[in-house]
């Protein structure tokens, strides 16, 4: 008697019969909750012709959906700070950069045209490097349904900020974490959270831990 043996093959199936559905450009509409170390919440409000608060402030913001092997996400500051030596085939940039971790913070003094500086802009993150401001890398999708977006965990990184003379004022572990980008109808939600811990004032209430991005996504 020959016995026979069954090899079943497995393959990890990330949902890419649904890329070509999500490849494209859109624009985002945006609200940032400031989350702080005693759980007090503030959100970035802007005011609108009318007088009244804006419930997304940010508005008309790019993002890409695109597919290079994998699926990616892109939009401006939100992602993994662009590193030299990190592929350039997708790289935005944006000018006029300006931290706000800090109100002594002074840009200028950490620029560096050789160097890379990682910056905080509006709950954002940017790389200043060779007279350029750089936009996060993209962010890998994990897994992909026909209404779902699963993605990839951002890295830690660190954000240094400076006082006026040049020294450093503070510096901050930070990694994003994001919740899936949901389809329904034509409308899709995402909500993306920068957390940012602080190395020289790790228990100071007046620095929001959390950055919490909330968008609104519309197809371009």
């Amino acid at each position: 008697m020959i016995a026979t043996v069954g090899v079943a093959l497995m393959s990890c199936d990330k949902g890419e019969a649904y890329y070509q559905q999500w490849d494209g450009e859109y624009l985002t509409k945006q609200s940032i909750e400031y989350i702080y170390a005693d759980g007090s919440m503030d959100k970035l409000n802007l005011v609108g012709n009318d007088g009244n608060l804006l419930e997304y402030p940010i508005q008309d913001i790019p993002l890409y959906i695109f597919k290079d092997g994998d699926l990616y996400v892109q939009t401006y500051g939100i992602g993994d700070p662009f590193m030299p030596g990190d592929s350039e085939d997708y790289i935005l940039r944006i000018n006029s950069p300006r931290c706000v971790i800090a109100e002594k913070d002074s840009i200028e003094n950490v620029i560096d045209n050789e160097k890379p500086v990682v910056i905080m802009r509006d709950g954002g993150i940017y790389t200043i490097y060779k007279g350029k401001t750089i936009s996060p890398n993209p962010i890998k999708v994990k897994k992909a349904s026909a209404d779902k977006l699963i993605l990839t965990k951002g890295k830690d990184f660190t954000v240094k900020t400076t006082s006026a003379d040049g020294s450093i004022y503070d510096e901050f572990i930070c990694h994003w974490e994001y919740k899936p980008i949901e389809k329904k109808n034509e409308i899709y939600t995402w909500e993306a959270e920068l957390h940012a811990k602080s190395k020289n004032r790790p228990e100071q209430l007046l620095i929001p831990t959390i950055y919490r991005h909330k968008i609104v996504i519309y197809k371009k």
